[in-house]
């Protein structure tokens, strides 16, 4: 950026003006914002028109050469001068006709323009005043600005881009910028794939270290859509719950789809859907429900008659339903006014909401987004190009803004491999820096395995340690199993009947040995360990296996999100959220168990209230297995998003220390947390990219970047410890928020990677280090076990503490890693 280029803030305020029958003004505000699609980007249009109209139209206001930035809400910025409002603000008016939905009895649309009371004039010197280690005392006023001017082509061209947020910009056609049909499969229920681009603007170290430069960080990004203005009843017609995979055709017919399961299936894919009458004034409403047939559904019309739906829109509209049978729908609000839904469009510029999502839609969209390194560059570089994020955009360079053509190039390094150690003082080096083959051998710590079987019934009296479920693909009783599991206390585990015959019969010998491993580590065994750097006293090595060492990996699991209705009808969550650690609490001090406690769902501190507490009992089994209190503790939280940062070193970090104090006030160990996110559009790729396969164009398992794309204020660095054998790598950034061990940077990067080696269960890398691999795991089996214990009647818990008492381990289970 320019250096003194000013940047002038106003308040934007659209009005659609109707007069009442009483000759007074109403007044309806257009720039309202709102959580929906359709409404969200009917109104967004409607202010781009009337904001282009007020460019034509009032340029005593905007001169012709003014250099403007405009988010189609209220906030729009005027670089290089103001504006010539006469005053603090100034009142301007267009045509009602601009905004289509409007109606006929608007006067006119009232816009009101005034400057900002708080932070009107901003400079483009500004930008080291967005970098601070505490989010909330960041200003962020210049990165608005720049987000702003980044945006202007996706926001104001409105028939070639959609945007929803602040930046995520799709195309309405993917054939005007030359992708092809084949990037972007088909998907049933009347929905599509949509191609696009998320675009942030951050400060990163760049070439400046500690003062920072901006960057904007773009991804090609793609998304499922509710096809525009396609008849409901052809849309319910197309679900997938009525396609015959043998014929290859629908079977949809009205007395199939008024079934109650088919009716269930079809309301979870249309329940908020904004469709449209095809009939009168055009109404748009969000579908609440589902109801009565057209022609059973009664209701009383303004003379006291009865008549069915069908009967009313013969009567009403000379409309004779071509389906009178089928079910009708309710608005949302309104849940009394049924429509048919033959007399129903969809509304555009829907996407598919998590409610509404299908297996097959998501597995579909996996796929598409699998894509490999070369095209996902090139996809993402015509996206970037088409929304004139550029050096060869005007408008940016009328206000001192310069933006490269090509994505920023950045130092990397291979972090050397570890030596993988099994029984019997054999040693492998992995191959391509991620995988090694360990068929022929032994387990470091092989378990003793005298007593097992194959199914439940009294095995407990009888002492079992082990018992083996081997199932039917088409029995779903997994979670049953585990919830037995936690009642006796006896380690399980279930393999699938098509698991078995791969190993009989297509001799696939690698799932016998992950079953092979899986059951040592269950019985509390160790398979391997590891051996950082080239000789036994290395650095990282050493710090890796200090045995008063410990590491602890935090991980949520959430109860899904209320919609927007069932807030509005004050719904509560039925689970709650589950907190999963795993840690080093064994003997071995490469050996990680782990567990998870049940929390109040979905709170603003996440799992702060609960961290203290949990952390004692994770110190106190440390000390159990070893004897030992640990001098130095390393913490890696998932899932924590830059503007949490302040979560960490404020609310967990207190609630940590004031656990580790409750011990021992004289008890001190030095801490070191650190963040861990796949939660960012950032993505590595190599600078000359060949091969045909994923594994060959992706960057190499053990890449580290820690300069140039980090954090000129925090200690931050990019891992790449896996490979990527699918489209392409999303590289864990580690952020280091808080530590008093004074512990090297790359000594955090040499343990982080090794960590991604203890898994245990597979002869390769993973992607985070194992800590947090168990720590998910264990919170993902807390939430299914809870779901099990909901179907179980009268015997199913009442309460989150209930839920601690029967729903977690309190037995031998404590002291193995029973979810390997």
């Amino acid at each position: 950026m320019k250096a003194n280029i000013p940047f002038y803030k106003y308040d934007v305020r659209m009005y659609i003006v109707y007069k009442g029958n009483d000759g007074a003004e109403h007044l309806k505000e257009l720039t309202k914002q709102t959580r929906d699609d359709f409404p969200e980007q009917e109104r967004k249009v409607a202010a781009v028109n009337v904001y282009k109209q007020l460019l034509k139209s009032h340029k005593d206001v905007f001169p012709q050469d003014a250099i403007l930035f405009y988010d189609r809400a209220a906030v729009l910025f005027s670089a290089q001068r103001e504006l010539k409002l006469g005053g603090e603000e100034k009142i301007l008016s267009v045509p009602a006709s601009l905004v289509a939905a409007a109606g006929g009895d608007a006067t006119g649309i009232r816009v009101v323009i005034k400057k900002v009371t708080e932070g009107f004039q901003l400079t483009s010197n500004d930008l080291p005043k967005a970098v601070n280690v505490r989010d909330c005392e960041r200003d962020k006023g210049i990165l608005e600005v720049l987000s702003l001017a980044l945006s202007q082509k996706g926001y104001m061209e409105t028939m070639q881009f959609v945007t929803y947020g602040s930046g995520v910009h799709y195309l309405y056609d993917h054939r005007s910028l030359g992708f092809r049909d084949s990037e972007l499969p088909e998907l049933m229920d009347g929905k599509y794939m949509g191609i696009g681009l998320t675009k942030a603007v951050k400060v990163l170290e760049g070439d400046s270290g500690k003062t920072g430069s901006a960057f904007v960080v773009t991804d090609v990004t793609k998304g499922a859509f509710h096809v525009d203005e396609q008849n409901l009843l052809e849309k319910i017609s197309q679900m997938s719950i009525f396609f015959d995979h043998r014929s290859g055709q629908s079977t949809f017919n009205v007395k199939t789809a008024t079934q109650p399961f088919n009716v269930k299936s079809i309301l979870q894919q249309i329940k908020g859907l904004y469709v449209r009458t095809t009939y009168g004034k055009k109404k748009t409403f969000p579908i609440g429900n589902i109801g009565a047939p057209a022609n059973s559904l009664k209701f009383q019309t303004a003379d006291g008659a009865q008549c069915t739906v069908e009967q009313y829109f013969k009567k009403h509209y000379n409309i004779q339903l071509k389906h009178p049978g089928m079910f009708t729908v309710s608005e949302r609000h309104n849940q009394h006014t049924h429509y048919p839904v033959e007399l129903l469009t969809v509304a555009p510029s829907q996407r598919v909401t998590l409610q509404q999502q299908t297996p097959d839609q998501v597995a579909s969209m996996i796929k598409a987004s699998a894509i490999l390194p070369a095209n996902r560059l090139h996809q993402t570089k015509v996206m970037k190009d088409a929304l004139e994020i550029t050096s060869r955009n005007p408008q940016l360079s009328a206000a001192g803004i310069a933006v490269d053509n090509g994505f920023t190039t950045v130092p990397g390094r291979i972090l050397p491999t570890p030596t993988i150690v099994y029984g019997g003082s054999q040693n492998l080096k992995p191959v391509d820096n991620c995988k090694w083959n360990g068929d022929r051998s032994v387990f470091l710590e092989p378990a003793k395995l005298t007593n097992w079987a194959d199914f439940y019934a009294a095995q407990k009296q009888k002492n079992r340690r082990y018992l083996m479920f081997i199932t039917s693909d088409g029995i779903k009783q997994h979670d049953l199993i585990k919830l037995l599991e936690i009642e006796y206390q006896i380690v399980s585990q279930e393999v699938k009947g098509s698991k078995v015959d791969s190993v009989m019969f297509k001799n696939q010998n690698q799932t016998l040995d992950n079953v092979v491993a899986k059951i040592n580590m269950k019985l509390g065994g160790m398979n391997y360990a590891i051996l950082l750097g080239s000789r036994p006293n290395d650095p990282s090595s050493k710090w890796l296996n200090d045995k008063d060492r410990l590491f602890v990996g935090f991980e949520i699991s959430n109860p899904p999100a209320l919609s927007k209705m069932e807030i509005e009808r004050g719904a509560t969550y039925k689970m709650p959220s589950v907190l999963g650690w795993g840690a080093n609490c064994a003997a071995n001090p490469q050996q990680y168990l782990g567990d998870y406690m049940f929390i109040k769902p979905r709170q603003s501190d996440m799992m702060g209230a609960k961290l203290g507490e949990l952390i004692v009992e994770i110190l106190t089994k440390f000390r159990s297995a070893t004897s030992i209190a640990p001098r130095h503790i390393v913490l890696y939280f998932s899932g924590i998003s830059e503007g949490q940062f302040s979560l960490v070193t404020d609310t967990y970090m207190r609630a940590i220390n004031t656990g580790i104090t409750s011990l021992s006030p004289s008890y001190r160990p030095s801490v070191t947390a650190l963040a861990v996110s796949k939660d960012h559009n950032e993505r590595i790729y190599k600078s000359n990219i060949s091969g045909n396969r994923a594994n060959e164009q992706n960057i190499p398992p053990g890449t580290v970047v820690d300069t140039k794309i980090v954090s000129p204020v925090i200690n931050e660095f990019f891992l790449n410890a896996h490979s990527a054998f699918q489209g392409t790598a999303k590289t864990p950034k580690y952020s280091l928020l808080a530590d008093d061990s004074k512990i090297p940077l790359d000594i955090i990067e040499g343990m982080t990677h090794g960590l991604c080696y203890l898994h245990e269960i597979v002869t390769s890398t993973v992607s985070v280090p194992v800590p947090l691999i168990v720590a998910d795991r264990c919170a993902k089996r807390g939430h299914n076990v809870f779901i099990a214990n909901l179907g179980q009647g009268s015997a199913a818990v009442s309460s989150i503490e209930e839920a601690n008492e029967k729903l977690v381990n309190h037995g031998e289970l404590q002291k193995v890693r029973y979810n390997a």
